[in-house]
Order: structure tokens, then C-alpha cells, then sequence
């Protein structure tokens, strides 16, 4: 009976040696990212793969092909392979209608379409400042919405083809042929199989209950000069803003160039000001900057940073060591869970002035010999024209970089003396939502966004040249004189201007490559892709950041900071609240703060999200299981019947035989 056993055993393991070889020939995996299912409180959007779905390659290049696709006659199931700028709802839903198409897999364009956008026309506009105004403006009139709806079959996405790996291009390449060649009739046939399961179902408050999805979210940064802040504290407060977040239909793809570039100039802002011989902590207004993760999220970052502000904050329980509700170490508070509290100083009622900068890089267009900004208002009153008046002052030539050319900036009342079309889309609205306070929105872009590839892929930044620094650079120098102005009410020194090398290395790093000088510096041990995502991710409390909120808490400590001390290596090595900054402890008062939507809420008993108000933001993803697609040869449902009737003859012979033996060993043992 062992020798059985010990027989048995080894032909188990020569037949699962045997499938692993036959998998590895038969199936060529491809290098994709899924659409994934997202959930709020209302339903669900993105994509699902309940079932492992198969379906024959085919290809189209266009709307004429698309067309014919949908028309034929195919017998079979097929996955639909085409660029990503065909997508809309009106192909999605023929798409799915004609019952032959079981998936998608989307390419990025090489040759860019002139504009294309899955964002909403007004992004977030149920929880802005106009959800209940009866005509609110279009800002996003490319917008095919298909980033709010449920795709109803699996979509992946690949770069183009000239331009991701060689393995995954050929291997596509060569099957899509062979099926273009066969009239894709023509058994055998080049097949997809998608593998993915998303175990989210209905809405968030049902997949909170049970588990299975988790709030998208991240962290935001705010930063200033000032060492010490008090809520008693009565002295102004200018705060300027921007958005760190982006979205895609493939989250792995959301890189959000675009988006980037308030950032950047921000950046760049706070390192002329730590330049200044008058440390600004001196100046008569405080100057905050405030980084916003999530916002394509409802506005999660912003949200959720005024309502901490502004809520009575009562600290129940502290902790040196994690705890189960609070996995933070040395967190300044365990109940609720925040990593530093430093946010329930800030006095909201003393913020005097916002500036907020959406996109201002110009970067999907040329840039004009002079490059005109808009300054956006919610009310056109003495407040807001003062803001704009003085950065108007400060408008003039920008000197050109690296050899070209001056450019003569201008900046305009996104206003008319009859029209006003409120603010678009902007972490303002989450402050004016609370009290009206002074604020203007800077764009390059008047009545609808500049943006051509809002929230898809095609934001990817690669196009921008020296002009389009110019351009930032100088917006960035006159946003500081402003600033100093503002902050002081004199007259800002000949040698505050900003940096346009450093601005040019903050764009190429944070658009084109990540694994930059600057991040070398920060990190030099470590390598990233050069196109990082912008999508904000599951939240977690005790993080980590995604980049560029990593990038900037590291570079605004260091420009803000007022103590210096030990060498260091990592943040560990820095007594709390220092942090490492290349190689050095430094102390300053710039934090993290959570952004996710203010409609959830973690019940520390429960140890469980939930949902507390549905009408707020409550966005979260599905759980899934790892995902994949692989190609391999499909044979025509004839050939697939005789090789499973061959397969099932082979199991019943090789079980008689099994058999067989079984009762030739028992005599043997039996004599």
C-alpha cells in the first residue's frame, strides 16, 4: 500500500509539473491595469470581473471599424481591443448590446485625439457650492461622464503599443494579426481571459458592512512658516491651495500632469520666501499653504481638513505604542487617530485670504507669446478685486528659460461686468461653504478647462518644453511678490523672485520622472517609475503618503524650518516632531492631514468604517482579487467538444487503470 501511496504521489506531482508547463506554453500573460469598482452611497461605478471571461482578440482603429464590429455576424464571444479615445457612452452601450463582446482593453493613444475627457462636465457638483443652482456653468464640456457609471464589463488598459515593453507588445501584436488575417473565423484564434474579482456589490454603506471596500483616500499637507500657532490667536492668516489628487478610468493611469503644476508653483513660492533675510514667521499675516489629496473625491482633502478646523477637537485617548484601532506609533492622538493635532490651532475665523491655483501650465496647448491667466471669483465684491488688482501689479515680462523667448503675462477677471460664472470646481467652495472669506481661483483657462484630457491617462505631461516653464516661473514670481505684499503690506525686496531651475526640476520630476535628483536627494535609495499615478488610494491612517504628498512634506520642511539638528538617514532617527530631510532632523511646522470623504467615519468600537451622512462625499473601492490577462489559442467550439469528450475518456481510462493496479498490489501483498 506505500508503494501505492508513494506512486500516487509522484504522478500528482508529474501532472501538476506537467499543467505549470503546459500553462506557461499555452498562456502569454499581458501587462494591463483594470478598471476597478468604486462605490458611494448612491450605487456603484468602474468595472467588475465576476467570472474569469474569455473572449477572441479583436481589433479597431476607429469609429468606421467600431461601427462594422457592432454589425457583423460573429458566432463567438469577443474582447473588443481599440484606443481609448473610441470610449464613450454611446459606444460602451452599443458595445455591450451586441452580446459578443465580453471585455475591453483600451490602448492609449500614441497620436493624442484633439481633446477627450471621462470626467463629469461639472466634476463634483453635488457637493460644491452649487448643487442647487438651476443652470451652474459647464467647465467640463468634453466630459463623456463615464467616470460615474457602471461599466457593466470588464475594461483593461495597455500603452500604446509602440511604446510599452517589447514582450507584451509583440505577443499582442502577432495575435491580433493572426486573428485579422483569419477574418477572426478562422479556427484556431488568438483569445484574451480576464481574471479579477470584485467583491464589492450595491453601494458603500452595504460593502462597509460586510468588509469588502475600503474609503479612497490619502493625505493632504499643510505648511507654514509660523513655529507657533494658537486658536486664541487673532493675527490673519493668507491661505493659499491647491489639488495633488488626479482620476482616471485605469486609477494605475490617473498621472494628472495637469494638475500638477499648482503644486509646483507653490513649491517654488515657499523657497523664495525661506531665501528672505525677514523670516516670514515675522511678517503681520500668517502664511499657510495647504496641499489638497482627494479632491476629485467629492473633495475629500479640503472638506475634511475645514470641518477638523473647525470642529470642537477633544483628544480621548493617547497611546505610545499602536493600538488596534490607532496602528500609528507615537501618534499625538489614539482617539481619534491623528499622527499630530497641530490642525485644532488653526483659528478659522482669522483666515483673511485664499488663493487657490488649479491648472496655470498651459501644459496641453502651446504656450502664446503672451500667456493670459484668469483670476475666478464665487462673488465679484471690493474683497476679491483687491486680491486681483494685486497680483495684476505684479504681472510683467517673464524672462524666457534656457533661450526662449521673454513672455508678457497678463492676468484677467475670469468675470464680465454681466456675467459671472461663479468658481469652477476648487477646494474654495469647501472654505466659502463655511463663511464667505476673500478668495480668488488662478487658472489658465476662462470659461471651461484648459485641460483637453481632464481625468483620463492622456494628461500625462510628456509635451511641455522650456516656453511652458517661462510661463510658471514667472506666474510663480509674481504670486510671491503678491504674497509679500499681502503679508506685509510693503513693498517686496529686488531679490524675491523665484527659482525657474527649480521649477523646471519640480515639473520634470513630478510629470516625467520621479525618480529625480530631487527625490534622490529625499530618498537615495530608492527607485520609481517615471510616470507615478495621482490616484489617492485606499486611506490608511497610518499611511504612507503617496509621492508627491511625500515630496511635499519633505521639501516644505525644509523650507519652513526653524530647527536644525543631527544627521540622520531616516525619520526614526529624528526625536518627534523633527523629521529626517536629506540626511538632517528638521523641525517644522508642516503635517499631514487625512483626507477622505466627511460623509464616512470610523467606529473605533466596531473597529469598522460606516457611512454618517450619505449626502457627503463616500466614496471607497472594492476589495479584489489580483488581476490578470493572458492570451492564448482558442480552437472552434467543435474542436473544444472533441477534446473535452478526449479528456474525459482519458480520465475514466487512467481511473480503470488506477484501479486496476490497486487490486494487482493487494494481491501481491496479499501472497
Amino acid at each position: 500500500m506505500h508503494v501505492l501511496i508513494h506512486l500516487l504521489v509522484a504522478v500528482v506531482h508529474l501532472v501538476h509539473c506537467q499543467i505549470a508547463e503546459l500553462n506557461r506554453v499555452i498562456y502569454q500573460g499581458i501587462s494591463a491595469d483594470p478598471v476597478v469598482k468604486i462605490l458611494n452611497a448612491q450605487g456603484e461605478a468602474g468595472s467588475t470581473v465576476n467570472k474569469t471571461s474569455v473572449g477572441i482578440l479583436y481589433k479597431v482603429n476607429n469609429n468606421e471599424e467600431l461601427a462594422k464590429y457592432n454589425s457583423i455576424d460573429l458566432k463567438d464571444q469577443f474582447t473588443l481591443v481599440m484606443p481609448i479615445s473610441l470610449l464613450n457612452m454611446e459606444s460602451l452601450q452599443r458595445i455591450k448590446g451586441n452580446g459578443k463582446t465580453v471585455g475591453i482593453l483600451l490602448i492609449t493613444n500614441l497620436n493624442k485625439p484633439d481633446s477627450y475627457s471621462n470626467g463629469a462636465k461639472i466634476p463634483n457638483l453635488n457637493h460644491g457650492l452649487y448643487a442647487k443652482d438651476s443652470n451652474p456653468h459647464i467647465w467640463n464640456p468634453n466630459g463623456n461622464e463615464l467616470l460615474g457609471i457602471d461599466l457593466g464589463i470588464p475594461v483593461f488598459e495597455i500603452a500604446d503599443l509602440n511604446s510599452t515593453d517589447s514582450v507584451t507588445s509583440q505577443t499582442l501584436h502577432q495575435a491580433l494579426e493572426f486573428n485579422h488575417n483569419g477574418d477572426h473565423k478562422q479556427y484556431p484564434l488568438y483569445a484574451m481571459e480576464f481574471q479579477g474579482f470584485m467583491y464589492s456589490i450595491k453601494d458603500t454603506t452595504t460593502c462597509l458592512r460586510r468588509s469588502l471596500c475600503k474609503p479612497i483616500g490619502e493625505k493632504s499637507v499643510w505648511s507654514t512658516f509660523s513655529n507657533k500657532l494658537d486658536k486664541a490667536d487673532t493675527k490673519p492668516i493668507i491661505i493659499l491651495a491647491t489639488k495633488i489628487d488626479a482620476n482616471a478610468l485605469v486609477h494605475e493611469r490617473a498621472f494628472g500632469a495637469s494638475s500638477k503644476t499648482g503644486m509646483v508653483l507653490m513649491l517654488a513660492v515657499a523657497n523664495a520666501l525661506s531665501q528672505l533675510s525677514q523670516k516670514p514667521d515675522t511678517f503681520g499675516k500668517h502664511i499657510m499653504f495647504t496641499f489638497f489629496g482627494a479632491e476629485s473625491w467629492s473633495f475629500a482633502g479640503s472638506q475634511r481638513f475645514v470641518e477638523d478646523i473647525t470642529s470642537e477637537y477633544k483628544c480621548k485617548e493617547t497611546s505610545e505604542s499602536p493600538t488596534l484601532a490607532c496602528s500609528i506609533r507615537g501618534a499625538a492622538c489614539s482617539l481619534p487617530c491623528f499622527q499630530r493635532d497641530d490642525f485644532k490651532n488653526i483659528n478659522f475665523n482669522a483666515i483673511e485670504t485664499i488663493i487657490e491655483f488649479d491648472t496655470i501650465g498651459f501644459l496641453n496647448t502651446e504656450v502664446s507669446s503672451n500667456p493670459n491667466y484668469f483670476a475666478h471669483v464665487d462673488q465679484v465684491n471690493e474683497a476679491n478685486n483687491i486680491i486681483i488688482s494685486s497680483f495684476q501689479k505684479t504681472m510683467g515680462i517673464a524672462k524666457g528659460f534656457n533661450g526662449t523667448a521673454d513672455l508678457r503675462l497678463n492676468l484677467t477677471s475670469a468675470f464680465t461686468s454681466d456675467i459671472n460664472r461663479k468658481l469652477p470646481p476648487s477646494s474654495l467652495m469647501s472654505f466659502l461653504a463655511k463663511r464667505q472669506i476673500p478668495s480668488v481661483l488662478i487658472s489658465d483657462y476662462q470659461t471651461s478647462f484648459s485641460n483637453k484630457y481632464y481625468e483620463t491617462s492622456l494628461d500625462d505631461g510628456k509635451f511641455w518644453s522650456n516656453a511652458h516653464i517661462s510661463a510658471l516661473c514667472g506666474l510663480a514670481d509674481s504670486t510671491i511678490k503678491t504674497l509679500f505684499t499681502l503679508a506685509t503690506g510693503n513693498t517686496p525686496p529686488i531679490e524675491l523672485q523665484a527659482n525657474c531651475t527649480l521649477v523646471h526640476d519640480l515639473l520634470d520630476c513630478v510629470t516625467r520622472n520621479y525618480s529625480c535628483p530631487i527625490m534622490k536627494s529625499l530618498l537615495p535609495n530608492t527607485t520609481y517609475s517615471p510616470l507615478a499615478s495621482s490616484y489617492s488610494n485606499v486611506f490608511k491612517f497610518e499611511g504612507p503618503p503617496n509621492l508627491s504628498a511625500f515630496l511635499i512634506n519633505k521639501l516644505m520642511t525644509n523650507y519652513t524650518g526653524f530647527e536644525r539638528g543631527s544627521s540622520c538617514v531616516k525619520d526614526s532617527d529624528c526625536k518627534s516632531p523633527s523629521t529626517c530631510v536629506a540626511q538632517i532632523c528638521v523641525n517644522s511646522m508642516t503635517r499631514y492631514h487625512d483626507a477622505y470623504g466627511t460623509g464616512l467615519s470610523f467606529n473605533y468600537a466596531k473597529l469598522q468604517w460606516e457611512v454618517q451622512d450619505s449626502s457627503k462625499g463616500t466614496w471607497t473601492e472594492s476589495d479584489w482579487d489580483i488581476t490578470q490577462i493572458r492570451i492564448f489559442k482558442y480552437e472552434s467550439p467543435g474542436v473544444q467538444t472533441i477534446q473535452l469528450i478526449i479528456g474525459i475518456a482519458v480520465t475514466l481510462i487512467s481511473i480503470v487503470i488506477i484501479i486496476g493496479w490497486q487490486k494487482v498490489f493487494t494481491r501481491l501483498k496479499q501472497d
